[in-house]
């Protein structure tokens, strides 16, 4: 293992504090065969204090932030409930994605590294960083980490999860079609009022509904049902106005059959040793402005040899280890 980092330019693990030093391949072992190397740790919850030793998964952070009961409105039923409303609240948990605590930390992990790798090419010296989930996912979620005087409250879900106000949320329109509207700012809401007169449609008052949320909502409710989404959508987003349609496809079908999707090639189709064709997500990012090809995943151990030939392992070695069972290939 040594042998692998001694050449490494970065080395990331998620052991808890005390693990990687059992293992040998703690930051002061590593760094006294290559002192150039970019060595991140990443833990639940810091190298100290009393929760340090403790395993952390996705869900727990997540539980932490308290997303998912945000995401729910920030209301949870404290009566038995029939089986009908049993449905709706497990669908409402179900969608809550408790803030994406796994994504929020590998946003921060690879940020880290790259700065980490930025101040080597500047001073030529490797590096020990520390990043932890709790601590990603504050960062990720600072506005609720932040406390001043005058701060508002947090804006929450409606009774019916359909947005946080009047002016950001989901309508249903004509033939059961939906749009979400987003009107943030004053500069919006006058956009919206001048495409309203253009029309036959009288625009509401927002002045006057200003200190009643659910009055404006009201109006905007019997605005939208007198037409179809579509018409919504043609009316207003050439007008700069943020109302686009929010009843397409279901995310697994979005991926695969959605035009823009498939524009952006956001699934690939590629071959696997084992499985065959299927597709996969395609890249996220592009360089040279261009797609390049993606390969299905490794099967488990596929590369050993080439990783092991160079550090320097003969073949007949390597034969040795695999008969053995100090390696493990799956077999395709």
């Amino acid at each position: 293992m040594m042998t692998l980092m001694g050449d490494a330019d970065v080395v990331i693990h998620n052991y808890r504090p005390g693990v990687p030093e059992r293992l040998g391949i703690g930051f002061e072992q590593v760094a006294a065969v290559n002192p150039r190397v970019i060595y991140l740790q990443s833990t639940g919850y810091g190298a100290d204090g009393p929760s340090a030793a403790r395993p952390s998964t996705h869900p727990v952070p997540g539980a932490l932030m308290g997303g998912a009961v945000y995401q729910m409105g920030g209301r949870l039923p404290a009566d038995l409930l029939d089986f009908e409303d049993q449905r709706l609240w497990a669908s409402r948990i179900m969608r809550a994605n408790e803030l994406s605590p796994d994504p929020n930390t590998g946003a921060v992990v690879a940020s880290a590294v790259m700065l980490g790798l930025s101040e080597r090419q500047r001073s030529g010296q490797g590096q020990k960083i520390s990043v932890d989930m709790l601590g990603a996912n504050a960062y990720a979620n600072s506005d609720d980490f932040l406390s001043y005087p005058g701060k508002s409250d947090r804006a929450l879900p409606d009774a019916g999860l359909h947005g946080l106000s009047a002016r950001y949320r989901l309508y249903c329109c004509a033939e059961q079609q939906w749009v979400f509207l987003a009107l943030l700012t004053t500069q919006q809401i006058a956009k919206f009022r001048e495409a309203l007169l253009q029309t036959e449609h009288r625009p509401p008052s927002f002045a006057r509904f200003k200190a009643n949320d659910n009055a404006l909502g009201a109006e905007l409710t019997t605005l939208f049902e007198t037409q179809t989404g579509e018409y919504w959508q043609s009316l207003l987003v050439p007008a700069g106005v943020a109302c686009v349609r929010a009843d397409g496809l279901p995310p697994n079908r979005f991926w695969l059959e959605d035009p823009q999707s498939q524009a952006m090639t956001l699934t690939s189709e590629v071959d696997h040793v084992r499985w065959g064709t299927y597709r996969r997500p395609g890249a996220l990012v592009r360089f040279d402005g261009r797609q390049h090809p993606l390969n299905g995943p490794p099967l488990v151990g596929q590369h050993n040899r080439e990783v092991l030939e160079q550090m320097g392992y003969t073949p007949s070695e390597i034969d040795q280890m695999l008969a053995k069972g100090v390696l493990f290939q799956e077999v395709p």
